[in-house]
């Protein structure tokens, strides 16, 4: 009978200091794990959304050298800003009226970059260039945009050296 005792009193402490030993661990170890980021399933970019947004650009100087307002009020939200440097912004109704009285003659250009996609919002790095008359200008431009009711459209864009 003692030795049951002496058994489940080593038993017991054997217990009680594991115990101890894994509340320990678990406090010192929990602290140094990141929080895990969750996504809901219709914020994850699908596998058409990339090529959806390569068609907008790729249609992008040609509708801006044709001066395509259509095309500029489909693409662009409503709100859209567009930042041309020294804090200036234009709307897109300023913005398809300066293309509307830019001459006839300039021919763009645009290469895609990069596109960095975050659930419905979208990056597009690109560069433009304009010809006119033999003579070229190019810019790096950062366009931000949303995907609305199922499409894309241009949010923001911003003209970066």
């Amino acid at each position: 009978m003692r030795r049951l005792v002496v058994h489940l009193a080593i038993a017991c402490t054997t217990f009680a200091f594991s115990a101890s030993l894994t509340n320990i661990w678990r406090s010192l170890t929990q602290a140094e794990v990141a929080p895990v980021e969750t996504f809901q399933l219709h914020d994850l970019p699908t596998l058409s959304d990339e090529p959806e947004l390569l068609d907008i650009f790729s249609q992008y100087a040609a509708a801006e050298t044709r001066h395509d307002q259509a095309f500029f009020e489909r693409v662009e939200t409503e709100d859209f800003i567009l930042s041309v440097g020294e804090g200036e912004t234009l709307t897109r109704t300023e913005d398809i009226r300066a293309m509307n009285n830019s001459p006839t003659d300039i021919i763009y250009m645009l290469d895609v970059e990069e596109i960095d996609l975050h659930g419905t919002t979208a990056t597009v790095i690109s560069t433009v260039t304009a010809t006119q008359q033999g003579k070229s200008d190019s810019w790096r431009t950062v366009d931000v945009c949303v995907k609305r009711d199922g499409r894309w459209q241009i949010r923001s864009t911003t003209n970066i050296e």
